[in-house]
């Protein structure tokens, strides 16, 4: 890979962590107004739109470790904000949900967060913005790392991840 490539994906990293950093601390403000980490406002979200999930199943929609929603969704439930149920056609698996507890808070916050939305998309060309979501969403670095792994491992030349 030549230097300005390299350079160019130094630049759209340091960029896209700039972004993601506003937002997140964005986002921490308005929910810590609920006593909400923002872990605890993501795992709100998706058990809003999708509910009916493994604990798996969730950390995969998130890109968490499991290890960490797991804690995050024990401190959700013992404050009531989500339930664990056993599924009724797997009896060995338990599903999540947002009770109706976490369903209201969750609601205090939507305008909050909407008007947030709003100022991000008044600041920035939307159009670019979904073009960019599209373009990260495509990419994927696992193949890449599993055979700059494999290849490490067993000796041979590391692969270029580019």
């Amino acid at each position: 890979m030549s230097t300005v490539n390299v350079t160019k994906l130094v630049n759209l990293s340091i960029q896209i962590l700039r972004v993601n950093r506003k937002i997140r601390d964005s986002v921490t403000a308005i929910v810590a107004q609920e006593n909400l980490s923002l872990e605890n406002w993501l795992i709100l979200s998706v058990l809003n739109d999708k509910g009916g999930l493994s604990m798996s199943e969730l950390s995969n929609e998130l890109g968490m470790r499991i290890s960490g929603v797991s804690k995050n969704v024990d401190r959700l439930a013992k404050r009531a904000l989500v339930f664990r149920q056993q599924d009724t056609y797997d009896n060995r698996r338990v599903l999540l949900f947002i009770s109706e507890f976490g369903t209201n808070k969750m609601s205090r916050l939507e305008n909050k967060i909407e008007r947030l939305s709003i100022k991000f998309q008044n600041e920035v060309n939307m159009q670019n913005v979904a073009l960019s979501l599209d373009m990260l969403e495509s990419v994927d670095f696992n193949d890449d790392l599993q055979q700059h792994s494999t290849k490490s491992k067993s000796g041979g030349e590391p692969s270029n991840l580019m």
